[in-house]
């Protein structure tokens, strides 16, 4: 007899109506059903009784060197002035140790890191031509520019640009060799002093043999935008690309680097209002906020994303020096480098040090964590200290937290911009680690793809009764041209793991097959899993080109 599967595919309202159609194969590993699980309703969630907050420090001496040999005991954690007991501490070296690839399955994909030996060291420079002024921009690239000249080929950073979209010029995972060629070739096309460096290129002057870091280091991805509250405002649009940013981090391991350099952050309310509820006030009461957006940005979504993802915000102001300080962009961009244990960089002309400082902050971190008593948990900012006995330390960590509730489960119209969000991003999330093997069939009408989804299912399983162990998310099939999604077909997965089965699924995960139609249009295939009851996504972005045809005979 077949071995009985811990899924079942459970029917939920489609959100959005699509020219695919979903089914789940009628093999042993599955079984598809319209009804919902039996006794569902008898089924308890898992009440957890501690909640931990991290807090990853970053201890310089008074040179601004890396202090390495403290003790967990020289360390003390204040949440509103009151000592807490930690409950982990331990200092970690991050490097990103280079793996060398084995063979894989060409038509197998992933969102697990590639090539990491131990935590790694992840930093994204993301410059900000969105919120930015043209002259800034152009000032901030220069400095940018100059950075990128100072870069070692071993060292790994990922550069993005902010425009109505994320744009990736240059992936975290990869290591910076391309971006140094780049930067040669560039000095190269461009250098009034060296006609040999530029007869070297003469064939190829203004290229650097990557077209998105041509666009990149000459500024063609700049310039100021003219259409005000164009397809979203732009404060919607710095939200969802932050989001994205998380939910890439999500699950590396460590604290994480976000350098943002711009000349506006007044997006950023809440992390510098004391509640969340604050903050909904002073957006409401913004006299220029669109009607369409008047509730604001998911701010609690983002604020919970960039929390769990570690993620520290160093601000660097890019319009450089200017000879006079502006309260009103300092003063947030420094409030919100504190909040999340980063540090702001403001008029000075030299952002390149700020830069390279900020990249070198997470080298050496001590990661803290504490389990709060104070349970108050009503979204409210919790202001932390964290303090070390030793003179003439410098300690850089989050000057606090938002005490935020148990996620509620996204309702349809929330899950459905999640799911448009993930599709169209980028960059893959990585919540859920999951990876998909793709094949396809030719006929004279039609291309029939199948997809088989190999998830780590433990992650997705809350409730517990009787010696099993349950949970329910989503499996979603998205076919995309360009940022234009044709169809989106989601489906409710109920995973219900018997104590035999256990042991095996914790070893091995699960593989989920599914089949469906190709949309002739189609050009990029995402898959991706989704745990509402945990606000969760990992995702799979899939190029279909060589899907598209059949193979030569």
């Amino acid at each position: 007899m077949p071995k009985a599967s811990p899924l079942r595919c459970v029917r939920r309202l489609p959100l959005v109506s699509g020219a695919i159609g979903l089914c789940l194969v009628a093999l042993p590993v599955c079984f598809v059903s319209s009804a919902q699980p039996q006794n569902q309703e008898k089924l308890k969630p898992l009440r957890v009784t501690t909640r931990l907050v991290t807090v990853h420090a970053v201890v310089k001496d008074a040179q601004g060197n890396p202090v390495k040999d403290l003790p967990c005991e020289a360390f003390s954690i204040l949440d509103e002035g009151k000592p807490q007991r930690m409950a982990f501490c331990s200092a970690v070296e991050n490097s990103w140790l280079p793996v060398e690839p084995g063979a894989r399955d060409p038509d197998t994909y992933t969102n697990l890191l590639q090539g990491s030996g131990a935590t790694p060291n992840i930093t994204i420079l993301l410059l900000d031509a969105l919120n930015s002024s043209w002259i800034s921009q152009n000032y901030g690239l220069r400095r940018v520019r100059t950075f990128l000249r100072q870069i070692r080929p071993e060292d790994h950073m990922g550069i993005y640009v902010l425009r109505d979209d994320l744009q990736v010029v240059h992936d975290f995972t990869r290591d910076n060799s391309g971006l140094v060629e780049a930067m040669r070739r560039y000095d190269a096309a461009h250098s009034h002093h060296s006609a040999k460096l530029a007869a070297q290129d003469a064939e190829d002057p203004d290229t650097t043999g990557d077209p998105v870091l041509d666009r990149f280091l000459t500024g063609k991805d700049f310039g100021y935008r003219t259409t005000i509250w164009a397809s979203y405002p732009p404060d919607v649009l710095t939200t969802v690309a932050l989001e994205t940013i998380s939910r890439q981090l999500m699950n590396a391991p460590g604290r994480k680097t976000l350098i943002w350099v711009t000349d506006f952050v007044w997006q950023m309310g809440p992390f510098l209002h004391n509640s969340l509820g604050d903050f909904q006030a002073w957006w409401n009461n913004l006299p220029y906020a669109p009607q369409s957006s008047r509730r604001g940005p998911n701010m609690e979504r983002l604020i919970r994303l960039m929390n769990d993802a570690d993620i520290a915000v160093y601000v660097v102001d890019a319009a450089g020096l200017t000879g006079y300080l502006n309260v009103a962009v300092t003063g947030p961009m420094m409030e919100l480098a504190s909040r999340t244990g980063g540090r702001a960089f403001f008029n000075r002309n030299d952002l390149e040090t700020g830069i390279r400082r900020a990249a070198e902050d997470s080298n050496h971190v001590y990661s803290l964590a504490f389990a709060p008593e104070h349970n108050r948990w009503n979204g409210e900012w919790r202001k932390l200290q964290v303090n070390v006995n030793r003179p003439g330390i410098q300690v850089l960590a989050r000057g606090g937290y938002f005490a935020l509730p148990d996620v509620t489960p996204a309702n349809d119209t929330d899950r459905s911009e999640i799911f448009r969000q993930v599709a169209t991003s980028p960059v893959p999330a990585t919540g859920l680690p999951m990876s998909v093997h793709l094949s396809a069939t030719h006929d004279a009408e039609e291309t029939t793809m199948t997809a088989r989804v190999h998830m780590d299912l433990l992650r997705m399983l809350n409730r517990q009764e009787n010696g099993h162990w349950t949970g329910t998310f989503d499996v979603v099939v998205l076919q995309v041209d360009g940022r234009h999604i044709l169809s989106m077909t989601p489906r409710g997965v109920h995973a219900d793991v018997k104590p035999e089965q256990y042991p095996e699924v914790s070893k091995h995960g699960w593989e989920l097959p599914l089949q469906f139609k190709l949309d002739p249009g189609a050009t990029t295939l995402t898959v991706l899993l989704y745990d509402d009851l945990a606000d969760t996504v990992g995702s799979v972005r899939i190029p279909l080109a060589r899907y598209a045809t059949p193979p030569p005979r």
